[in-house]
């Protein structure tokens, strides 16, 4: 080989050496420029599937508070006060997830009744935001844009609903922030309201994401940004390294000269490249679990290391969005997003397995208490080993779910009912158990509410529902486990027509008294009537008392029937006064209104409205009323008594005051409970009560009556007691205002005139008797002794 030939092969080797190295370099950082380029966007589309994600679940979780909130019917009367005191403690029964809404009760036109928030947060909304629940809504409220969303206000009968909107504030944006490294800013067309997570500064342009999320309200702008220089940076040190490897290169082919020499140092550095670049390839697809190898601890070998390094954590950092948007951060539990999907998947397969499961709902009773009192850090821990009780007694197959501040979902395959309940007992005992947190032993409460796949409902709403219905008994009758059984759950929606439908039934007169008299055993004479409420229902017909005035003392909406009574009666009586009748009216007020101090003052607002003597007002209570708070209800029946009310202790002989406790109360009379009377005898004990009852009230001063008198011979019995009055349907059955007239007028008549008094016997035959009614004694009958004086 000639010298100027080799040369020549020289400086073209060395030329194409060159050429093939910078090409191959500059090829190289184009396709990791392009790739880094390409990963960022991945990162704005990640950040905008957590930040969905994100929406998603806080979407869900407003849906079920704002229904909760909505069968509540201690919202509507929170939310009527406008207090937000009030409402704050409505809503810590619901969970602290809330703590930071803004509860809105919004008429259905949009107009805003009533909000949580500072004054002048909001007037009109867009009435469509109402009816739009299935995806996600938002609106600016004050400085700030809020996610929200409605359901109609159940316990209300006035086309209302209750909101539940929460700001989507720097720390929501900020957890998008902290697990993808991408900026975003958030705003609502039509308003100036923005939130972002740079402050003070406009998000970066160069690399940006725009995402519209058109809803009823308007249309909310997604903005991501991650600088182009922070997603390459990464990449320079692999450009210079990857330049200088090349220099390196050249000068090794143009030093050896040879095209051996040229061959290795392709197989040293182009292979290598292209290994990194079809690594890189694999990252954009998303496939991360296949490294780069390369052998040494040369520039390339040491880039292939940092390579793996960051598809690690890219691989990790999905990892982690995905899980937060399946799992509950707190427990680890399975979060309410994914849990109707997952449910029915496990249904599905126990449907092909032809076998059955059992749905489990379990709460933690007063559970805000332990946060109000202990801290949240207290009570997050007791959750926490709550879960981890549950997860160690299920098994991997089994779903359990976390789908509610305190509220645990537990859906078991291949079970059959009665196992169901010992299971359920078995978990309420082992979540019994003191739970130790920071020296402090924590005893809980538990409820479980379970229901049957398929026997009970064969769909996964229809079981979430009718668990959710056997829970709700639970806490109603202070049980740990109850197995839903056919009924409750129309039982459950009676109840809550009738809570929901008191103030309609105010509003149409569904509501009405009846008044049954009570008559002096001495001078024949009806001087006073006790008014008995009734309950005529459009839908459900007539609803007892016992029925619907136990539901409203429990639901703490006593208070306004107890209202309208007083209102009827002391109407009634000034009605009756202006047309002569001498007649006062007795009303039954229940042990919560004996809690409340401005009974008194309401009371003596209604006698000044409607000029009517105190003296023809009784207020009669129960024993077990007094018992409840007998300090409580003695203030309140003193300041009753300093009006010139009289006051009855009703159904006397079934409760447990005491002696000493009947000396202290300010009492004027005693009624004695119709179940000592009803099947009175001379010789059984029930008379030997009565007669006792009779020498107490009279030695303490009082008069006594006897209700449920209905034969001659309890008449003949009573009166050789000395009691003063009795009352029933010997005497009268309860008789609508018009009805009692006609019947005092006659009675006045035939006792002015000494007549026959035969229609008062008439009367009591109108109430059927199981037992045969015993004849009276001819020479004490009791109507000839009325009628004849």
């Amino acid at each position: 080989m000639s010298r100027g030939f080799y040369s020549y092969s020289l400086v073209t080797l060395i030329a194409i050496t060159v050429v093939t190295v910078g090409l191959t370099v500059a090829l190289a950082i184009f396709s990791a420029r392009s790739t880094a380029l390409e990963m960022t966007d991945n990162r704005l589309a990640s950040a905008h599937e957590m930040t969905r994600a994100l929406l998603a679940v806080r979407n869900d979780l407003l849906r079920e508070t704002a229904l909760s909130l909505s069968l509540d019917p201690r919202v509507a009367n929170a939310l009527r006060s406008s207090d937000p005191a009030q409402i704050g403690g409505v809503l810590a029964l619901h969970g602290n997830a809330m703590v930071q809404a803004i509860i809105l009760f919004v008429n259905e036109d949009g107009s805003v009744r009533a909000h949580t928030g500072p004054r002048g947060v909001a007037r009109q909304l867009d009435p469509q935001l109402l009816y739009a629940t299935d995806t996600a809504n938002f609106l600016s409220l004050g400085e700030q844009v809020h996610q929200v969303s409605f359901a109609p206000l159940r316990a209300n009968r006035d086309s209302s609903w209750v909101g539940v909107a929460v700001p989507l504030d720097r720390e929501f944006l900020g957890r998008v922030r902290s697990t993808t490294g991408v900026d975003i800013a958030i705003g609502l067309s039509g308003s100036s309201v923005a939130t972002s997570t740079v402050l003070g500064e406009k998000l970066p342009s160069d690399r940006k994401l725009n995402v519209v999320l058109d809803q009823q309200g308007g249309s909310l702008t997604l903005a991501y940004s991650l600088p182009t220089q922070e997603a390459l940076r990464e990449f320079r040190g692999f450009a210079s390294r990857l330049a200088a490897i090349g220099f390196a290169v050249s000068a090794l082919a143009i030093f050896f000269g040879a095209l051996v020499l040229g061959g290795i140092a392709s197989r040293l550095v182009t292979r290598p490249v292209r290994m990194l670049r079809d690594g890189v390839e694999r990252v954009r697809k998303g496939v991360y679990g296949e490294p780069v190898t390369i052998a040494g601890d040369d520039g390339l070998a040491r880039m292939a290391r940092a390579f793996n390094e960051m598809q690690a954590e890219i691989a990790e950092r999905e990892s982690r969005i995905v899980h937060h948007a399946e799992y509950d951060s707190l427990t680890g539990l399975t979060n309410r997003t994914v849990v109707a999907d997952r449910l029915k998947a496990l249904l599905g397969r126990t449907s092909r397995n032809g076998s059955t499961a059992a749905a489990m709902v379990i709460d933690i009773e007063r559970f805000g208490d332990i946060n109000g009192n202990l801290g949240n850090e207290i009570g997050d821990a007791v959750l926490q080993e709550v879960a981890r009780r549950l997860a160690s007694n299920t098994r991997a197959t089994d779903l359990l779910a976390r789908v509610g501040g305190d509220e645990f979902l537990i859906v078991v395959e291949d079970m059959e009912e009665r196992l169901a309940v010992h299971i359920s007992q078995f978990l309420a005992e082992t979540l019994e158990k003191p739970i130790e947190v920071k020296g402090r032993a924590v005893n809980l409460r538990v409820h479980i509410g379970t229901a049957m796949y398929p026997h009970h409902s064969d769909s996964p709403e229809g079981l979430r529902r009718l668990s959710n219905v056997a829970l709700v008994t639970a806490k109603e009758t202070a049980q740990r486990v109850v197995m839903y059984e056919p009924g409750q759950d129309e039982r459950h929606l009676r109840e809550l027509a009738v809570l929901n439908d008191l103030d309609e039934a105010i509003k149409n007169g569904d509501l009405f008294l009846k008044y049954q008299p009570k008559i002096e055993m001495k001078t024949r004479n009806v001087d006073s009537v006790e008014a008995l409420v009734r309950w005529q229902h459009p839908q459900l017909g007539l609803i007892p008392p016992d029925e619907f005035i136990g539901l409203l003392e429990e639901n703490n909406k006593i208070h306004k029937l107890t209202d309208w009574v007083l209102k009827t009666a002391v109407a009634q009586v000034r009605d009756w006064t202006g047309k002569g009748f001498d007649l006062s009216v007795a009303v039954n007020i229940s042990a919560n209104d004996l809690l409340d101090l401005g009974l008194s003052q309401r009371i003596g607002n209604l006698l000044h409205h409607y000029l009517v003597d105190p003296k023809r007002l009784v207020v009669e209570v129960t024993e077990s009323a007094v018992m409840q708070d007998p300090e409580q209800a003695s203030r309140v029946l003193q300041t009753l008594r300093e009006l010139g009310i009289k006051v009855s202790i009703d159904d006397f002989g079934t409760g447990q005051t005491s002696l000493s406790l009947l000396k202290k109360l300010p009492l004027n009379e005693l009624k004695i409970d119709q179940s000592f009377v009803r099947n009175l005898r001379a010789d059984s004990g029930d008379g030997i009560i009565i007669k006792s009852t009779v020498d107490l009230g009279h030695n303490m001063g009082l008069l006594v009556v006897a209700e449920g008198v209905e034969n001659t011979y309890a008449w003949n019995l009573l009166k050789s007691y000395g009691c003063d009055s009795v009352q029933g349907y010997l005497i009268a059955k309860p008789l609508s205002s018009i009805e009692l007239e006609a019947w005092y007028l006659k009675l006045q008549a035939r006792n002015s005139s000494k007549l026959d008094l035969a229609f008062v016997d008439s009367q009591a035959a109108e109430q059927p008797s199981s037992k045969p009614e015993p004849q009276p004694r001819p020479e004490t009958d009791i109507l000839s002794e009325i009628l004849g004086g």
